[in-house]
């Protein structure tokens, strides 16, 4: 999907190290470098929709729990809150309801999503597989706080393969698409 960055237009990739390269830098990269000599020697995963299969889940918690406070948001628009930080999910049910939620809203919210993810979660299709060709050294970086990176990590049978290399966002205090916590990753 083609994104708009420093007024050029840019299409978004997959390949870690070039992803937050700016566009006009990252094209001179890949003329000065080709990509036969380029060396990897990391590679950076996301957690969810990326090992595990838990956006659908995690969406569908989120929209019972706003409408159960009294900010109904629909499933399509839900996606909207993708990838946000919690604060900023938060102050946006806050802004539909035009007062605070609840005071064990996060909590009520958090407990909720571990307990559909006890009964739902699993694997992305073919993860295992992909890990075990991969002779890299590997990590995990995420937006998400610790625990759920290891309860869900750990539901999938995917913790020991990260071991201690699993960075959240939380610990760091950079979120995605900050670059902070890619560098503190690497």
């Amino acid at each position: 999907m083609p994104v708009e960055e420093n007024g050029e237009l840019c299409e978004a990739s997959n390949i870690a190290l070039l992803n937050y390269i700016p566009c006009p830098l990252r094209s001179e990269m890949r003329a000065v470098l080709p990509v036969d000599r380029i060396v990897i020697e990391l590679i950076i995963f996301d957690a969810d929709g990326v090992l595990v299969d838990s956006e659908t889940i995690a969406l569908t918690v989120l929209v019972r729990a706003a409408s159960e406070e009294g900010a109904p948001i629909g499933v399509d628009e839900a996606r909207s809150f993708r990838g946000l930080k919690m604060a900023d999910c938060v102050r946006e049910i806050e802004r539909r309801l035009g007062r605070g939620v609840r005071e064990t809203f996060v909590a009520d919210l958090r407990r909720a999503t571990a307990l559909a993810f006890d009964a739902e979660l699993k694997p992305v299709e073919g993860i295992h597989a992909a890990l075990a060709e991969i002779a890299i050294p590997v990590c995990v970086a995420s937006n998400g706080p610790m625990s759920k990176l290891t309860h869900t990590l750990g539901l999938t049978k995917l913790l020991d393969r990260f071991g201690r290399r699993i960075f959240s966002a939380y610990e760091v205090g950079s979120w995605k698409p900050d670059p902070g916590l890619f560098l503190h990753a690497a």
